[in-house]
């Protein structure tokens, strides 16, 4: 196939190699993906006739998957600076929307901007796959707290998505401030 194309360039004189090609080995009694570097070397006779080639593998698995992972973790980077845009956006707009002054706006801004980071925080310590909902409580209500135990959560610890995470950890506080002021 395509090292046998290969092979021909080196028995013909040229220098050729091919990069992170992907095989299927048997390694520890098992069928496994690996990649390999294949360099294909014309060797010479003394008349500068080629009779021979050098082919030089290097494994390069490691360093393929790891460049996977990295492409994985970027796209899911630029996934979730969209959506995190996305609701900064709303954020700001019905902010401004439901504020009769600016500065009423960029006080609830700033508050919702906070739980938004809260929750961003608590998600980054679970690696994104969600949180308990305890966890979620406690740091959304962390604005209200003033250690004389008025604020109380009981129940189960049930894990919550990322988006409930973001959605619980942001209406908390607005129920917090409506609560504090009426």
């Amino acid at each position: 196939t395509q090292g046998v194309a290969y092979s021909r360039e080196g028995m013909a004189g040229e220098a050729t190699f091919i990069e992170n090609f992907e095989l299927e080995i048997a390694r520890f009694g098992h069928a496994e993906t690996a990649y390999f570097t294949f360099c294909y070397s014309p060797i010479r006779d003394e008349t500068g006739k080629v009779c021979g080639m050098l082919d030089t593998v290097i494994e390069t698995s490691d360093a393929v998957r790891a460049e996977h992972t990295a492409q994985l973790r970027n796209r899911e980077l630029i996934h979730r600076s969209r959506n995190s845009f996305a609701v900064v956006s709303v954020l700001i707009k019905q902010t401004h929307r439901n504020s009769e002054t600016l500065e009423e706006a960029e006080a609830k801004t700033f508050q919702r901007l906070s739980s938004l980071n809260r929750a961003q925080n608590v998600l980054a310590d679970t690696r994104g796959i969600g949180a308990g909902i305890r966890q979620v409580i406690e740091g959304a209500l962390t604005l209200f707290e003033h250690g004389d135990g008025a604020i109380s959560a009981e129940g189960p610890d049930i894990r919550l998505g990322s988006e409930q995470v973001i959605a619980l950890a942001m209406a908390l506080p607005e129920l917090g401030t409506n609560a504090a002021k009426y």
